[in-house]
């Protein structure tokens, strides 16, 4: 995924998965996240 790739919350959305593991997250998808799946961000703290 990229940077600030919206696509990622709606892969998340379209596949109906309760987990995602990305390389980082922006802030603006975490926020989305948390309405629907757990998520990891491996480069953030």
């Amino acid at each position: 995924m990229g940077k600030d790739n919206p696509e990622s919350f709606s892969a998340v959305i379209a596949r109906n998965s309760d987990v995602f593991i990305a390389d980082t997250l922006s802030f603006q998808n975490k926020n989305r996240m948390r309405i629907c799946a757990e998520f990891i961000g491996l480069s953030n703290p």
